[in-house]
């Protein structure tokens, strides 16, 4: 029985704006562009870690969506974590909604906040971020941050007496399945 194939159940072609492969062939070769360093299909998410050949950028796949990237999609991460920060006059306690590649996470952490929060809904996620430590800064590292894997509305709901300075959620994509959830007026 061949074995499943990482790279290619992640590629995202269902989404990709490359030009379809006209052979299988031209196919195989877009697929092999990218080596699978991390892939396991948890209860409710699929996550992988692709590695491209060429450059070496390392993207993280969350149900074949890019979702995170060493290439360019660095700059947002890290924006994403230290506007915030720069904005905020002394920020303290911080809560990052979605860990990711932790990039976020680490950029936050670059200010002198005494605690960071990070909750994120998939252990899968989690595991996969370490791959992206050396960019990241490891911020699971970091004797300021506690993980929590949960749902990040029942968190809240669950430790409403908590208050943050500042709250990172990362910019949700609405035409993605399972996302309407950030898009109410509760959350």
């Amino acid at each position: 029985v061949p074995a499943w194939a990482p790279a290619a159940l992640n590629s995202g072609r269902y989404r990709t704006r490359k030009a379809v492969a006209t052979s299988l062939a031209e196919y195989r070769e877009q697929i092999e562009a990218s080596e699978a360093l991390y892939h396991v299909d948890g209860p409710d998410v699929s996550v992988a870690v692709l590695r491209a050949k060429e450059t070496g950028h390392l993207s993280m796949m969350i149900n074949g969506k890019p979702d995170a990237a060493t290439g360019g999609d660095m700059g947002t991460q890290v924006l994403l974590g230290q506007l915030p920060v720069l904005l905020h006059p002394n920020p303290q306690e911080a809560l990052v909604i979605g860990l990711g590649s932790g990039v976020t996470a680490g950029a936050v952490l670059t200010a002198p906040v005494k605690h960071l929060d990070v909750i994120e809904i998939a252990r899968e996620v989690a595991e996969a971020s370490r791959l992206f430590d050396p960019w990241s800064g490891a911020p699971l590292d970091d004797d300021r941050t506690a993980l929590w894997v949960c749902d990040a509305r029942d968190y809240l709901l669950l430790n409403q007496e908590q208050r943050y300075d500042i709250i990172v959620s990362e910019p949700s994509n609405p035409w993605m399945a399972g996302i309407g959830n950030l898009m109410t007026v509760e959350f």
